[in-house]
């Protein structure tokens, strides 16, 4: 009875996770990630644990963290960059100037 129900906890945990580790094999191949088989046989192993660490590590595989300055808002220049123009300081000066009417 004990061997029926492991082999049948087995069964199912190949076929849950046979079919994403396939995936995960699919889709660090299709991305050029180093070691495709690698991570296929570590998230069939692990489950979803390995299947988490997969999707953060090729979230850092492909990001560039030069990208983002969370100092700075989108469009405007980088926080340690010179102003080349003052067009800020002439927006505060006419806010100033309107509201005494």
């Amino acid at each position: 009875m004990l061997w029926g129900i492991l082999a049948l906890l087995a069964i199912l945990y190949t076929i849950l996770f046979g079919p994403l580790a396939t995936l995960v094999y699919w889709d660090s191949k299709r991305s050029g990630i180093h070691g495709p088989a690698k991570w296929a046989g570590f998230v069939f192993l692990t489950g979803f644990l390995g299947l988490v660490l997969y999707i953060s590590d090729k979230d850092d595989e492909f990001h560039d963290p030069d990208d983002a300055d969370p100092f700075s808002l989108p469009g405007t220049p980088p926080a340690g960059a010179a102003d080349s123009d003052d067009s800020t300081e002439a927006v505060g000066r006419d806010a100033d100037t309107n509201h005494s009417s």
